[in-house]
């Protein structure tokens, strides 16, 4: 089967290069997620992490205190 010039549909995950990190980050790297904080942790180097719950996702992400924003974008 010659699948040249013909549209196509596959999985993110299936990609083999790059990496299906790499296009996620690419295509949606700037949206905007939103979730509940569970808790907050700091670091050796005094750096304020936050780990949120999101829905959809099985486990919580941690992420810099100092990259959240707390009022709704607009």
């Amino acid at each position: 089967m010659d699948l040249r010039g013909r549209q196509v549909w596959f999985a993110i995950r299936d990609i083999y290069v790059p990496t299906p990190e790499a296009v996620l980050t690419a295509l949606h790297g700037g949206d905007l997620m939103d979730g509940e904080v569970l808790e907050l942790a700091r670091r050796d180097d005094a750096s304020l992490y936050a780990v949120v719950r999101v829905a959809g996702l099985a486990q919580p992400v941690v992420v810099a205190v100092d990259r959240i924003r707390v009022d709704e974008p607009s």
